[in-house]
Order: structure tokens, then C-alpha cells, then sequence
């Protein structure tokens, strides 16, 4: 009788270890519904401002009524740099913040108040309008 055939070495896998999921960001004082890369990188950005809404401006955030796009908007107005003017929406009273606030880099350089709701194409900022005081950051978009 012949020996059983020994078994081959299976190969050696590597552990990895799983990142404990973090915690989303607070919207409005409310764990944020959505827990994406955009709202995690600016949860990382110190905040600036405490966010006020217009009187007649309405926050809708919460499970099953919040939007990535507004929970993005409200941390955005926290963490962003306001503008040294006014989109021109901000301008005539639309959208639910006072301020008019700009993050280069973030939504295609809209400001908070258009990118609420999903509507960042329409300000005007995106369209070309000069945001900034200085000329040591952007100011235009190409």
C-alpha cells in the first residue's frame, strides 16, 4: 500500500484588516442620511459659520427626507468661504441660507444655496461670475 498523497500548501492570504465605518457627519444637529466621500471630506474641513436660513427657507434632512445634495449644501455653508458677492440667485432671496457660500473645488463652483436641491447649473457663478476678491485665487470659470 502506498502512502495517502500529501495535501499542496495552499496559498497564504492575506488579512486585511476592514475599516470600522465611520460615523456620518451631523446636518442641522441630525446624523446625515448619507454618509458619501463629498460629505465626509467637508465633515474633515473646520467650520467657519453657523448656518441661518432665510425666513422662508426650509431644511428638509432626516431618514427618508433628506437629499445627498442638500446635507451637502448645509455642511458646505458651514465649511466654505463666503463669497465677496452674491450669485445672482442668492441675490433675489432664493434657496434656504443667507449666505452665499463657494468652495473651490466642490459642485463645479456653485454656491450652496443652487446646489441645494440639485440645482448647481443655474447659478451663476458656474457661468463665470468673479467670486473672490483677490487674484490669487480662482475667479473665473474657464
Amino acid at each position: 500500500m502506498s502512502a495517502p498523497p500529501t495535501p499542496s500548501p495552499s496559498p497564504k492570504r492575506r488579512r486585511t484588516l476592514k475599516q470600522a465605518p465611520t460615523a456620518p457627519p451631523l446636518i442641522n444637529d441630525v446624523p446625515a442620511t448619507h454618509n458619501n466621500h463629498t460629505l465626509k471630506a467637508l465633515a474633515a474641513r473646520p467650520f467657519a459659520r453657523t448656518v441661518t436660513f432665510r425666513p422662508n427657507g426650509t431644511f428638509l434632512s432626516g431618514p427618508g427626507r433628506g437629499r445627498a445634495t442638500n446635507e451637502e449644501a448645509w455642511l458646505r455653508t458651514k465649511v466654505g468661504t463666503l463669497a465677496t458677492r452674491q450669485c445672482t440667485h442668492c441675490a433675489g432671496g432664493s434657496g434656504p441660507f443667507t449666505l452665499c457660500v463657494v468652495i473651490e473645488g466642490f459642485f463645479k463652483e456653485s454656491c450652496t444655496n443652487c446646489h441645494y436641491g440639485g440645482l448647481g447649473s443655474r447659478c451663476s457663478f458656474r457661468l463665470g461670475e468673479c467670486y473672490l476678491s483677490d487674484f490669487t485665487n480662482k475667479q473665473w470659470k474657464s
